[in-house]
């Protein structure tokens, strides 16, 4: 009971020396595969991708190959990754912070570095082995099998700042291989996927704080009296 009381009346104080309480908004912003092209890779390098989501590039040196491939996560010269969310939206909001959110399921190390550059996206992507018109990088430990959240808050703050429409960003990987791929293919039938790493942007604001209702509070405050006499009464009838 002591510890019910004491709960209450804490809240209590908050509501009448505050007058209101914090409340914070969440937003997820789902980031699908967009490479539009049926079959694991598309040779067409000229090919551009519009809107919200990622496309993954493909590069063999020793052939000199490239292409798009249905591929999130990067690896040390293979493949690449690049995605775009549109945050129009977002415009004059404060931001809390911001997390990259993936799963891992198909490279073949367990733990190691990511790199993610943010760059200046124009709501099209095409294939561009490095970050064009790059504002930074920032090196992540990431876990190769499993669900992995990277603290993206500076870089996207800081495109909300300037009044940008979209938040890019371009995913290398320096030694390890990370990845998920974004299809299944059982032998016979190839099925993209475009959600199967689960990609997303996770953004979390402040809202405006919520006042209680007087009504409100003028009810909480006679149960909260009601609740200490209990009290009270039950300590004097153990005496």
């Amino acid at each position: 009971m002591k510890s019910v009381l004491s709960r209450l009346g804490i809240l209590t104080l908050l509501l009448i020396a505050g007058g209101a309480l914090p409340v914070q908004a969440q937003t997820v912003i789902p980031v699908l595969d967009i490479g539009a092209f049926d079959g694991y890779d598309n040779p067409d390098t000229g090919a551009e991708y519009s809107g919200t989501g990622f496309v993954g590039m493909f590069y063999e040196p020793t052939f000199g190959a490239q292409s798009f491939v249905h591929l999130f996560g990067a690896e040390p010269v293979s493949s690449r990754t690049a995605l775009q969310v549109d945050i129009s939206g977002l415009s004059g909001m404060t931001i809390n912070n911001a997390f990259l959110m993936f799963d891992l399921f198909d490279g073949s190390d367990t733990t190691g570095t990511m790199n993610l550059t943010s760059f200046d996206a124009d709501g099209t992507l095409g294939y561009d082995w490095n970050p064009i018109s790059p504002l930074g990088t920032t090196s992540y430990t990431v876990a190769g099998s499993g669900a992995n959240d990277l603290d993206v808050t500076t870089f996207l703050r800081d495109r909300v700042a300037s009044g940008e429409s979209w938040f890019g960003l371009y995913l290398q990987d320096p030694s390890d291989h990370f990845f998920t791929y974004t299809f299944t293919d059982d032998g016979t039938t190839f099925q993209v996927e475009p959600d199967r790493a689960q990609v997303r942007l996770e953004i979390n604001r402040p809202t405006a704080p919520v006042v209680p209702e007087p009504g409100a509070l003028a009810l909480f405050l006679p149960g909260l009296a009601a609740l200490g006499f209990a009290a009270r009464r039950r300590r004097t009838i153990k005496l």
